[in-house]
């Protein structure tokens, strides 16, 4: 694809109906910043109690009562990744040109292959233990892992804001 062909693409994005709504409706965007943080709150605030457990962290509470709160964790990367997309296609020369906004979608496909290897191959053998026993090593480099990676998108995202090339509305 030319770089003609992506600008074409990037701005027929901007005539969908969420670039419309983020874009003309005053209170769209904060309100979709909000539920933004909301999401990344969830998200990260579930996925982050079980990598803290998986590393060693609150032994006192058990892999499967911890599992329990990953629906709200699944509500929080819904709403990040459905506002997300709407932000994108609001303005979408301001991410898809924004090196920090690259280095997020990578930390992102890379968090989204470890929690699938994680409930592959370490979760089944964590909700067998009784929690009282460490988990097994491939787990806990895959939690490190999951928490380092949330660390690089939200530092990616915040960062977000500092790269963008100027706002053209």
């Amino acid at each position: 694809m030319s770089m003609t062909e992506v600008d074409a693409f990037l701005q027929s994005l901007m005539t969908t109906a969420p670039a419309h709504l983020v874009t003309q409706v005053a209170w769209a965007w904060p309100i979709c910043e909000t539920l933004h943080f909301i999401g990344l709150v969830l998200m990260t605030g579930v996925v982050g109690v079980i990598d803290l457990h998986v590393l060693g962290g609150l032994r006192g509470i058990g892999f499967n009562a911890l599992h329990r709160l990953l629906p709200w964790g699944i509500v929080g990367f819904v709403l990040c990744l459905t506002t997300g997309a709407m932000f994108f296609a609001a303005a979408p020369e301001q991410y898809f040109y924004n090196q920090a906004f690259h280095i997020k979608a990578t930390a992102l496909l890379f968090m989204g292959l470890n929690v699938t290897a994680f409930y592959l191959w370490a979760a089944p053998r964590l909700a067998r233990g009784d929690g009282a026993a460490p988990a097994p090593a491939f787990a806990r480099f895959m939690a490190l892992l999951s928490l380092l990676l949330m660390v690089v998108v939200i530092g990616a995202g915040r960062m977000l804001t500092f790269f963008r090339p100027p706002f053209n509305w």
